[in-house]
């Protein structure tokens, strides 16, 4: 079998070099990204193949595959905005398209060679690091739809949510949402996330304000809770001439 990986991607003379583990070296010219993955089998790179139209095509090298490494890959799709990316596996590409005056995202399975559309005209895309479940967004009618997807299977609808965010790290991305709360301040609202294809998880009801901007999967997540009972100053401090002062006029 034909199993040399790359083990070092390198620039040179306005183009890119690829050394396999058996020492031999690809040239790769005209590259606008390029992605290889944990692995070191397989390579996804764009190229500007026409500067007057500024779209791309982008290629997959399987370094398993002596057919492969010779033709300098295969074409995954011709004629897309540079925005792609490629999972850490490199088992699965997503990319968007404008076709018929829609920006569409698909993702393609390099393990299978097969293209899948995911959705059309989404608000927000967000691909995973690691693996095939996607989520997105769309806006009907003034409400956030979010929606989970996995290569091969149906979509799945999560529901209206608001205040979207992705976090992630190399392995894991996780979705958080927050959906109104009902029985209290309409400025409170309950804090949830969604994690690869987990259950939603609630995290906390009645929260005020969350701290998401520097929180990575693993970390510590901050946030406030309203409190709601009715408590003054004079339950915490001992205030030995209260009843004193309470009565006390005030001078002329």
């Amino acid at each position: 079998n034909f199993t040399h990986g790359a083990v070092a991607v390198y620039e040179k003379d306005s183009g890119v070099s690829v050394m396999l583990e058996n020492k031999d070296v690809i040239r790769l010219e005209n590259v606008a990204q390029l992605k290889l993955s944990d692995s070191g089998k397989i390579l996804v790179y764009s190229q500007d193949t026409d500067s007057r139209t500024g779209k791309y095509d982008i290629r997959v090298i399987d370094f398993s595959k002596r057919t492969s490494v010779k033709n300098q890959g295969s074409i995954i799709v011709s004629g897309v905005e540079e925005d792609w990316f490629m999972d850490k596996s490199g088992g699965f590409v997503y990319y968007q398209k404008s076709e018929s005056g829609s920006q569409k995202y698909y993702v393609y399975s390099t393990e299978n060679r097969e293209t899948e559309m995911i959705v059309a005209d989404a608000a927000e895309f967000f691909a995973p690091p690691m693996g095939d479940i996607a989520y997105y967004t769309r806006e009907r009618a003034g409400t956030t739809m979010l929606y989970r997807t996995r290569f091969g299977d149906e979509t799945e609808s999560l529901g209206d949510v608001e205040n979207v965010k992705a976090t992630s790290n190399d392995e894991v991305m996780e979705i958080f949402f927050t959906i109104a709360n009902e029985d209290s301040d309409s400025d409170a609202y309950t804090l949830c996330k969604y994690s690869g294809d987990s259950e939603r998880i609630i995290i906390a009801d009645n929260v005020s304000e969350g701290y998401l901007e520097d929180y990575a999967p693993g970390e510590n997540l901050y946030y406030f809770v309203k409190n709601e009972a009715n408590l003054n100053w004079t339950d915490f401090v001992d205030d030995s001439d209260y009843d004193k002062d309470a009565v006390a006029k005030k001078p002329d």
